[in-house]
């Protein structure tokens, strides 16, 4: 017997199972499209089959509509699924080695591989010591890692939107234009007409500092090139320590002692000593901080090696001198500084029956350095030494001391400036006994002591000589109005290189001398930029 949905009971041997089976698919509704029966065991019943997403019954077959991504569409590695049209994708074939994917609407699915002939695209050139710039090197980065020599094809072949950028990677030098035909403007070198340009590169004034690479573009009017970008190695250091006895121990490790110091790690050190520095140290060799903290640090064959273990006390003074040493790549540098400043003029005003004043004379600043270009060699480490304050003038009248040197190696030296001159009033002087300035060489001279004297009364106004001004500003004098008694000069601040100013005294008594030291200098700085 054949039931209306076709099924075939004919031989069945389980009538009454058969039967029921026929009674459930008598009750399942027509679908009214191609459907599979399968059991359904949560209820027990046979069911339709429903069918997801992406597939679908063709005649007697089920299979994938084309709305489903299949793994056959990749063929090989680095093959790509892009959209050809509306809800259509298409299989775009693995490119050839350094091609990269461009937009193209004239092609069949918009994009296509291709060269760098619109776009940028890297040029190595690593084994070669030689390469012409041409016009179809638009956007090219070229890098190199060794002495290398670029030369440029005729300005004219080039399009107006020409760039390239041109890459040292290494401690070599990177020749532009060897012969010299060319015209490079770098912002801020001031650079014009016919040179030829190194990399790395540093300009006649500062900056731009050692330029490990430049972008250049032809220039509108095509009258050379133009340096649109630079990529600096630039750094900075401070120098603010003046050179000060240290102590070090013997042990493992050896810790050194320097009060105040402003060491980081990795600072260079040299060591000087009257006597014997202790064993496994060196007078003269370059040593490296590590382990610093405030007052103490340990020493280094390299920077931030294992420390160095003493082996004896030695004996007489050790000095530690910072340095700076070049890094690699590096040639040009820039200096900063200034001297110690000379300190301020004491004064002495005696006790007499005749009324005085004495007014010391300012220090004078330390010679002064500003952005002063010089030529380094890398790798080399040069001694830094910071020149210490001029001592103030003692109280008996005594002269302001001469600033310390502030130095770079041997490439820079700036002179401390003069200290001021005391003053004294004897038992003889009438009035007022005034000290001059401390001198400079290339600093500012420090101020005259000066005052004012009415006979009738015996009234004075005296004041100190100013400490001449040195990287923020002078030292304000001391001043002494009409009372009897003496003012000392004022200290200069520390790292300013100015002067201290003088002392200023009125002895109006017939008992008692008047007495002031003058003013400290400040000490000096470096700045070194590279």
């Amino acid at each position: 017997m054949t039931v209306s949905h076709g099924i075939d009971r004919t031989g069945a041997t389980n009538v009454a199972g058969t039967q029921a089976m026929t009674t459930s698919l008598n009750a399942l509704v027509d679908p009214n499209a191609d459907r599979i029966v399968f059991w359904d065991d949560s209820a027990d019943d046979l069911q339709w089959l429903s069918l997801g997403s992406g597939l679908q019954i063709a005649a007697t077959s089920l299979s994938v509509s084309a709305d489903v991504v299949m793994q056959t569409f990749i063929d090989a590695k680095g093959d790509l699924l892009v959209g050809a049209t509306d809800n259509t994708i298409a299989r775009l074939a693995v490119g050839t080695n350094d091609h990269i994917l461009i937009a193209d609407s004239t092609q069949p699915n918009g994009v296509k591989w291709g060269v760098a002939s619109a776009v940028f695209q890297r040029d190595v050139q690593d084994n070669t010591t030689a390469f012409t710039v041409s016009n179809g090197l638009k956007g090219y980065v070229i890098t190199c890692s060794s002495n290398f020599t670029i030369t440029f094809d005729a300005l004219s072949t080039f399009a107006s939107n020409f760039v390239i950028t041109i890459v040292n990677r290494g401690t070599g030098t990177v020749t532009l234009d060897g012969n010299g035909t060319e015209t490079f403007l770098v912002p801020g070198a001031n650079q014009s007409g016919n040179i030829t340009m190194s990399l790395p590169y540093s300009g006649a004034t500062e900056g731009p500092y050692n330029v490990s690479a430049v972008t250049l573009a032809k220039r509108t009017d095509a009258s050379g090139w133009f340096v649109v970008d630079v990529r600096e190695t630039h750094g900075e250091q401070k120098f603010i320590t003046v050179p000060t006895t240290v102590t070090i121990t013997n042990a493992s490790p050896g810790v050194v002692t320097q009060t105040g110091h402003v060491y980081s790690n990795g600072q260079a050190v040299v060591l000087s000593t009257t006597g014997a520095l202790p064993s496994n140290l060196v007078a003269g060799t370059t040593y490296y901080v590590v382990n610093q903290n405030t007052n103490t640090y340990e020493l280094s064959a390299t920077v931030g090696g294992a420390s160095i273990n003493t082996g004896s006390a030695g004996s007489g003074t050790h000095t530690a001198t910072p340095q700076w040493v070049c890094p690699a790549g590096v040639t040009t540098a820039w200096a900063t500084g200034i001297g110690g400043g000379g300190g301020g003029g004491g004064v002495r005003a005696h006790a007499t029956t005749i009324a005085g004043a004495a007014s010391g004379g300012g220090g004078a600043s330390g010679d002064q350095a500003h952005r002063t270009r010089v030529v380094v060699v890398p790798g080399t480490a040069y001694t830094i030494t910071i020149g210490a304050a001029g001592a103030a003038g003692a109280t008996a009248g005594g002269n302001g001391g001469t600033g310390g040197t502030t130095s770079f190696g041997g490439l820079l030296s700036l002179s401390g400036g003069g200290g001021g001159s005391g003053a004294i009033i004897t038992v003889s002087t009438d009035g007022i006994v005034i000290g001059n300035g401390g001198t400079s060489t290339s600093g500012n001279d420090g101020g005259t002591g000066s005052g004012e004297y009415a006979v009738a009364g015996a009234q004075f106004n005296i004041v100190g000589g100013y400490g001449a001004s040195g990287f923020g500003g002078g030292t304000r004098p001391a001043n002494r109005n009409a009372v009897n008694g003496a003012n000392s000069g004022n200290d200069a601040p520390a790292n300013s290189g100015a002067g201290g100013s003088g002392a200023a005294a009125i002895d109006q008594s017939t008992t008692t001398d008047q007495d002031a030291a003058g003013g400290a200098g400040g000490s000096g700085f470096l700045i070194i930029k590279w």
